[in-house]
């Protein structure tokens, strides 16, 4: 179950990293306006020589503060080049909204309420898929095409991983307890007592990953990666065997209940993740 936990965390991180996440969005709203008027004038993205400057110098910039991101520089390599014609798409560049769940772009709620009520009562959207929609349009019109809305729903997430990690606290020990009902010397308590200290060995392993990603960030090495894979495989190794070692049962039994414990925990996790998910949206 942590080990999911862990590979969702690994995923964002390497999501912001630049070299992973090559479909970046100009990051800034003076690049933004300057792409989107060069599609609003018909002119299919072709940057002009003064056109390739002034982005040039304005990713420039930014390069000063992510002196490692490889994606940046090679945008300016390609912009400087003036023996090669130039046009957004080639950039890497796509148009991007925070969030859309049909093919309408609703300028506001008012309109999107009034298109529902219009719709015969069997065919419209469900309340779920309303507020999903609703809270969509409010954050599509308030980021627009900037990046900065799926960072704040990435960074809202990711500072709430922790609290998924409590909050499947009980559930995780439920499991254990059901796991062992015929070990009548364990207790409920025990079972969560175990998780504790488990728990706590995740929060150390999630605190060297963090610190781990920040320094492949900054110095772009290779071998920050390898340590990211043998802090992930680190953790359910550690489980299995203090399973072993707490309930001092055979290594036949311990990988079974290892298994069941693992998918158990999988579908409580995907549950919680869903729920943490809505309500990180909801919160941009």
């Amino acid at each position: 179950m942590k080990a999911l936990l862990l590979a969702i965390t690994v995923s964002f991180s390497f999501v912001a990293h630049p070299q992973y996440y090559y479909k970046d969005i100009i990051g800034t709203k003076e690049s933004s306006d300057l792409i989107t008027s060069y599609r609003n004038n018909n002119l299919q993205g072709r940057l002009t020589n003064d056109d390739r400057r002034e982005l040039a110098a304005d990713w420039e910039k930014r390069l000063k503060n992510k002196p490692g991101d490889s994606v940046l520089l090679q945008r300016i390599q390609i912009l400087k080049d003036t023996t090669k014609n130039v046009n957004v798409d080639s950039l890497g560049w796509q148009d991007f909204r925070v969030a859309s769940f049909d093919n309408n772009n609703y300028s506001s709620v008012n309109e999107y309420d009034s298109l529902q009520n219009a719709v015969p009562e069997g065919k419209k959207n469900n309340w779920l898929m309303k507020q999903l929609i609703r809270q969509s349009i409010k954050a599509n019109k308030k980021y627009g095409n900037s990046r900065e809305g799926v960072n704040s729903f990435k960074d809202s997430l990711i500072h709430k991983l922790p609290y998924l990690l409590f909050l499947s606290l009980p559930f995780f020990a439920l499991i254990l307890k059901l796991l062992y009902i015929r070990r009548k010397n364990f207790y409920y308590s025990d079972h969560a007592v175990f998780t504790l200290y488990h728990y706590i060995l995740s929060f150390v392993l999630m605190l060297f990953l963090f610190g781990v990603s920040a320094l492949r960030d900054w110095s772009d090495w290779g071998i920050f990666n390898l340590i990211v894979i043998l802090l992930f495989f680190s953790w359910p190794v550690y489980l299995y065997l203090q399973m072993k070692k707490f309930y001092q049962q055979s290594h036949l039994k311990t990988a079974g209940k290892f298994v069941l414990l693992n998918v158990l925990g999988f579908i409580t996790i995907i549950i919680l993740f869903v729920l943490f998910l809505l309500l990180s949206f909801f919160q941009i």
